[in-house]
């Protein structure tokens, strides 16, 4: 661990950053990705890390997941929680992008929908938030979702990317000065 104006200064472990750096690109496009179904009601938690695929998105190379959407016109919300990894050193900033039947981007959600929650007597905290899909009288358009990041997330701390979240949320302001872990390619 490193001092860095008398705060903690995390990095990322080296096997995991190593790792990433030599993890080659699953496919040629998004059509050959695995999408697993989500159901409404569904909860899963997944981890995105070095068992999971990694391709080479516009934005970069990132492990990612892919989902098939639920089939269905009725409006439905999905949930994204990314816990804070190893105490709380580094986060894995999810980037998620919409894509159609022909697999191409559609919607790319706002980054301003995540939002961090503060480490807590339970936990490190998490980066979160919820992707609404309102009520459609025809059918969806989005058919697949993709969570990855990005290089650009992947290149700011933690502490740097908190105050950009909370700067950018209404919900609660607070000093990210004690702890300066990088971003990670890695999550939950």
């Amino acid at each position: 661990m490193q001092m860095v104006n008398g705060s903690r200064h995390y990095t990322v472990p080296p096997e995991v950053e190593a790792a990433y750096r030599a993890a080659p690109s699953c496919c040629a496009s998004p059509a050959q990705f695995t999408y697993a179904p989500l159901s409404l009601g569904q909860t899963m938690t997944t981890a995105i890390d070095g068992a999971t695929p990694a391709y080479e998105f516009e934005s970069g190379k990132s492990y990612f997941r892919a989902y098939r959407l639920p089939e269905t016109r009725a409006a439905f919300s999905v949930e994204i929680l990314s816990p804070l990894a190893a105490g709380g050193s580094y986060a894995f900033h999810p980037e998620v992008l919409l894509l159609d039947e022909r697999h191409v981007v559609v919607r790319r959600v706002d980054p301003r929908t995540f939002s961090f929650s503060g480490i807590q007597f339970a936990g490190p905290g998490h980066i979160g938030g919820t992707i609404a899909f309102p009520a459609s009288g025809a059918a969806r358009t989005e058919k697949y979702m993709l969570v990855l990041t990005t290089e650009s997330l992947m290149k700011l701390t933690t502490s740097e990317r908190m105050k950009a979240l909370w700067e950018s949320s209404w919900a609660y302001k607070s000093d990210f000065s004690s702890t300066h872990g990088p971003s990670s390619g890695t999550g939950r």
